[in-house]
């Protein structure tokens, strides 16, 4: 049997080709659903929410749609609150994305 992965720090934050999911523990570096011990359909989830953000984007890849950034937003710090369900002992942090830009940190209790 495999043991369980430890992180110390994971963030959730939107980006293209990503998983959403970050190892700062390893100075910001993806970490692959795969490695997480989450149900599949929370890595389904994932993969559905940055798929969504990659088409919410214009093509010029200068703004997105409000309504759209607030449902990405709401999305994102729900799967956070998930992640943070399946490691009760890791520091998760949600940081979301609007039609504005990257928001600030918040950690996810």
């Amino acid at each position: 049997m495999l043991k369980k992965r430890k992180f110390k720090v994971i963030k959730v934050m939107p980006d293209f080709s990503s998983s959403g999911v970050w190892n700062e523990g390893d100075e910001g570096v993806m970490i692959d659903l795969e490695d997480l011990e989450i149900p599949q359909k929370l890595k389904l989830l994932f993969i559905d929410w940055i798929e969504l953000y990659e088409e919410c984007w214009n093509s010029s890849y200068k703004y997105m749609n409000k309504k759209k950034a607030i449902l990405i937003y709401k999305r994102g710090l729900q799967l956070a609150k998930q992640l943070k369900l399946c490691y009760p002992g890791t520091k998760i942090i949600y940081r979301g994305e609007s039609d504005t830009g990257l928001h600030e940190a918040m950690e996810i209790c």
